[in-house]
């Protein structure tokens, strides 16, 4: 017996309606419980993700004689207004004081990061000068941009910025991936 047979066989309406009411509730929620599961499901594997990459940075080796002066961690979106994104974007970040030449550091990064990249499959350590003509080539990237941006304002001449980077296509639900 269907619903249209139940009403005309002189079911009350009030009870009618109370069951319509209680089927269509029913796969409302079923359908935000789904899409709930989907975006929560993603946020444990990306946040995972990241752990993975700051650990295999935490323990690469920095040259000698070169300080720390301040870490960052970034993941979701990074481009700017305008462009859009392809994936998340998994950053950690040092800034340090630069002893030596840049060549040299960046000669040290390319041995030592091979430990990065062979742990997370698809990173990538880069290093940079911190100047302003540094900065003009991250107008794309709102992150590396701003970390730039901090480190020229703190008045840090002799810095360098030693980063692993990550992007991958799947956003997988995370809202902090979305444009």
């Amino acid at each position: 017996m269907n619903f249209m047979d139940m009403r005309k066989s002189g079911l009350p309406s009030s009870l009618f309606l109370k069951i319509l009411f209680g089927c269509i509730t029913s796969v409302i929620l079923l359908a935000l419980f789904l899409v709930g599961a989907w975006i929560l499901g993603s946020v444990p594997s990306h946040m995972l993700e990241m752990h993975r990459l700051e650990r295999a940075f935490a323990d690469m080796p920095h040259p000698i004689g070169t300080t720390l002066i301040r870490s960052y961690t970034y993941f979701g979106e990074a481009t700017t207004a305008g462009n859009t994104s392809n994936g998340c974007y998994y950053y950690t970040v040092e800034v340090r004081l630069l002893k030596g030449s840049l060549d040299e550091m960046v000669k040290y990064y390319e041995r030592a990061s091979e430990h990065v990249s062979s742990a997370i499959v698809g990173s990538k350590v880069a290093v940079l000068s911190v100047t302003k003509e540094s900065r003009a080539l991250l107008s794309d990237d709102f992150f590396l941009s701003a970390v730039m941006e901090e480190t020229l304002l703190l008045g840090y001449d002799s810095a360098y910025l030693v980063y692993a980077k990550k992007v991958t296509p799947d956003m997988s639900g995370d809202f902090r991936c979305w444009d």
